[in-house]
């Protein structure tokens, strides 16, 4: 599990991150970035119905948190919200951290 330091919890920093972030898509879906001035990386996940029932959409959180969990000694100081696409699903857990370092390298 991320520690609470490391996850985005308020509706009002989804949005902010979602609508001023710079937009990627990826395999796991659409991925926001924006940077913040907490020193260390921040994550948040949105995984609709569209992703599947609640088995499917519960995997794919996990392994977007273990993904994430993997990053978080490494120097970031942004705010990163996944919206995953139907095709998570599909996704491991070193797929995931790959995208994530790809969209955050850019």
């Amino acid at each position: 599990m991320l520690p609470a330091q490391h996850r985005i919890t308020r509706g009002e920093d989804y949005r902010r991150v979602l609508g001023r972030g710079s937009k990627s898509r990826t395999p796991l879906g659409l991925v926001s970035v924006l940077d913040n001035a907490l020193g260390s990386p921040r994550f948040g996940f949105v995984v609709s119905k569209a992703v599947g029932n609640a088995v499917l959409r519960n995997l794919v959180k996990r392994r977007l948190r273990a993904a994430a969990q993997r990053l978080l000694g490494e120097p970031y100081s942004v705010d990163v919200v996944v919206r995953a696409a139907p095709g998570a699903t599909k996704v491991t857990v070193a797929e995931a951290e790959h995208e994530l370092r790809k969209v955050l390298s850019r």
